[in-house]
């Protein structure tokens, strides 16, 4: 895999610790990723759908009081085996968005502290998700 496909991870790992619907998994994303990643809908269902024609997920189809069918979503023994496989590859770097970069690119036309109090967010928002992050990977790893 060339590019780690970050949507395609998430999924995968949530799944190793239980099966959910797609409605769970969104919860979860917001619950347990939220302070670094998000997705929605829109993102969940079509990497669902490819996880499942790509054997890594299968689907257990239960009747719901709604009268709608629940569809909830298991990882498969090659889903592990594709989740271990990307949490073994090398990711280079993380990705910034463009809209920033561009503020920076073009950062000529703004007055410099204007540019610098954009630079000092971005070290605040960045120093804030390490904080979080550091404080979930040491929650993880107390479970162990």
């Amino acid at each position: 895999m060339a590019r780690t496909d970050t949507t395609r991870l998430a999924l995968l790992g949530l799944l190793e610790h239980e099966p959910a619907s797609g409605y769970d998994l969104r919860r979860l994303i917001g619950v347990r990723l939220g302070a670094f990643w998000k997705a929605g809908y829109a993102q969940i269902y079509p990497a669902l759908a490819r996880l499942e024609r790509d054997g890594l997920v299968h689907v257990e189809v239960e009747d719901s009081a709604k009268g709608q069918p629940k569809k909830g979503f298991a990882i498969t023994d090659d889903g592990r085996r594709a989740l271990e496989d990307t949490l073994r590859s090398f990711t280079p770097r993380p990705e910034m968005k463009a809209d920033f970069l561009l503020k920076i690119f073009f950062g000529a036309r703004a007055p410099r502290a204007q540019i610098l109090a954009l630079l000092q967010e971005l070290e605040s928002h960045h120093r804030g998700a390490l904080e979080r992050f550091v404080e979930l990977l040491a929650d993880r790893v107390a479970r162990l």
